[in-house]
């Protein structure tokens, strides 16, 4: 039960996201960004080496103009598959980075998502409590006539 809750809930949680591109500014440390790759490039990690990665999403450990250094979360191949990046740390020449943005909580997102949560449970409540008897109320036309 936890488990589908967690994997229903997973995506409004992405949903309460934007990105903003940086262009040429240096990310804040600890910072999450998501970085296109300006052409397929083999990234090493630690036994194994992945070729052909376009995209890499992680959290920034260190940037000047010259390099970006990334805690991976996830980093994606030409061939469309998503692999977990557990951690790894990875050192990119910013030439090779087409285009790099940050991750910022989205104010607007993030109160629809709630607002709508909220009507929803007040919808649920509401349609559930006559289902119970909803209370002391008699019922319409009052009792019955004695025989």
């Amino acid at each position: 039960m936890r488990l589908r809750l967690a994997a229903l809930a997973l995506p409004l949680v992405w949903g309460c996201y934007s990105y903003t591109s940086l262009g040429s500014d240096a990310p804040p440390a600890r910072a999450d960004v998501i970085a296109r790759l300006a052409a397929p490039t083999d990234i090493p990690l630690e036994d194994v080496t992945v070729h052909e990665v376009t995209l890499l999403d992680g959290h920034v450990i260190a940037a000047d103009g010259d390099s970006l250094v990334l805690a991976l979360t996830r980093f994606t191949a030409t061939s469309g598959v998503t692999y977990a990046g557990f951690g790894a740390r990875v050192a990119i020449p910013r030439v090779r980075v087409a285009d790099l943005q940050l991750r910022r909580v989205s104010a607007a997102r993030t109160a629809l998502l709630i607002g709508g949560g909220a009507a929803a449970l007040v919808g649920i409540v509401a349609s559930v409590g006559p289902l119970f008897g909803g209370g002391d109320h008699p019922p319409p036309g009052g009792p019955p006539p004695l025989p």
